[in-house]
C-alpha cells in the first residue's frame, strides 16, 4: 500500500483504487460510540462498500459484516464514518 492520504480528495483517490478482497481500516458509529477494526472488502457499491471485520472486538466479532459508507457519499459519509488505510491505524 502506498503512503497515507493526507486529505480528504486524496483519501478519495485512494478508495477510488480498492478492489475486492482488499484489506482497509473501516470506521463506523453505533449508539454513540465510534468504532474501527481491520476489515476485508466484500463488495464495493457506488455509495458503500461491504466489508467484513478480521479482527475482532467485545461487541463485533470477526465475521462480522457491516456496510460502511464510501467517500462519494455525502450525506453519511464522515471521518468517524468510512474506510481508511489499514497502514495509518488511528492517526488520520
Amino acid at each position: 500500500m502506498t503512503s497515507p492520504p493526507l486529505d480528504f480528495r486524496e483519501l478519495r483517490a485512494w478508495e477510488s483504487t480498492l478492489r475486492e478482497g482488499d484489506t482497509v481500516l473501516a470506521r463506523w458509529t453505533s449508539s454513540y460510540n465510534v468504532y474501527q477494526a481491520k476489515c476485508k472488502i466484500i463488495r464495493i457499491n457506488a455509495k458503500s462498500m461491504n466489508v467484513q471485520i478480521i479482527d475482532g472486538m467485545e461487541n463485533y466479532p470477526a465475521g462480522w459484516r457491516l456496510n460502511i459508507p464510501r467517500t462519494t457519499n455525502t450525506s453519511l459519509w464522515s471521518w468517524n464514518r468510512g474506510v481508511f488505510p489499514f497502514d495509518t491505524g488511528a492517526g488520520i
